[in-house]
């Protein structure tokens, strides 16, 4: 998926890989979602925890919980409300968040699969999350902004209150849906 060989045997399907029993044709079908740079446009991958980059990097990839990749995607949401995108195939999850932001130039989150959990070790619980370069910026503001805009991390439950009064704005809303529904 990185361009670094020829797919062409992989995107077949005919190897065998887990799930073991998979067929032919399901396997070639997964293959053929998965992003991929084309084979020999890049030669090198470099890898760095982003305190110790010593280079400007191409995208930027955050495995974090389920909230913590939440509060990702409404940051990069934030300035102009488009969703984000996604593709799971429950494998290929390493791939999705470098080769999808490069090649679309949009954030992306993805569930790592079986490689990242057995040799990234990434946690039982975690998503990635990958940002390309043009976005960095919008993304870090969209944080900052939509924090001070009352969508924080940790989350503080509603349910450990005594009682949970819904903010003032989303009782005015229901109350136009309801009557709008009539």
């Amino acid at each position: 998926g990185l361009g670094l060989v020829n797919p062409d045997e992989f995107l077949s399907g005919k190897f065998v890989l887990a799930p073991v029993n998979q067929s032919q044709e399901a396997r070639k079908n997964m293959a053929g979602f998965l992003p991929r740079f084309p084979f020999g446009k890049y030669r090198h991958v470099l890898i760095s925890p982003i305190r110790t980059a010593a280079f400007d990097p191409d995208v930027i990839v955050f495995y974090g919980s389920g909230a913590q990749v939440m509060r990702m995607i409404q940051a990069a949401v934030f300035a102009s409300g488009k969703a984000l995108t996604s593709v799971a195939t429950g494998s290929g999850g390493c791939l999705l968040p470098i080769a999808g932001p490069m090649l679309e130039g949009e954030c992306k989150y993805s569930v790592p699969g079986n490689g990242d959990r057995r040799l990234g070790l990434v946690a039982d619980g975690e998503l990635a999350f990958g940002m390309p370069r043009g976005r960095f910026e919008e993304v870090i503001n969209g944080l900052k902004l939509s924090s001070e805009g009352k969508q924080t991390y940790p989350i503080s439950p509603g349910y450990l209150k005594s009682e949970y009064k819904m903010p003032p704005s989303y009782v005015q809303l229901r109350t136009a849906l309801i009557d709008g529904s009539k």
